[in-house]
């Protein structure tokens, strides 16, 4: 296989993890404040749109289960650039411990 010098820095970008190319969107270059994140569960939970406060708890959503905790992580990914640590996903009780898991990478707008 030919490798052109521009496929040769790509490679070495994604081995050594210092890429000059965006690979994975970073947290800092997203935006997303309070009230989108939690439209985001809504979307998850199949909820209508601002019917979630955060006090709301994940046990007694009809839709959150286990397939809305994958949904989850894969939409805080997409969004906010990386997932919240499992342990606090598995731990939170509320909507709004979800939002903790996040609220360094929310914006205040």
């Amino acid at each position: 296989m030919l490798k052109t010098q521009s496929s040769v820095k790509f490679l070495g970008a994604i081995q050594n993890n210092n890429s000059s190319f965006p690979l994975k969107l970073n947290a800092k270059n997203i935006h997303m404040n309070k009230k989108e994140f939690l439209n985001l569960i809504e979307d998850i939970v199949e909820l209508d749109r601002n019917s979630l406060s955060g006090e709301e708890k994940l046990a007694e959503l009809e839709g959150w289960d286990s397939l809305s905790v994958v949904a989850f992580i894969a939409a805080t990914d997409k969004h906010l650039g990386s997932p919240p640590p499992p342990a606090s996903i598995v731990a939170a009780e509320t909507v709004a411990d979800l939002v903790r898991t996040v609220e360094d990478r929310l914006s205040n707008d």
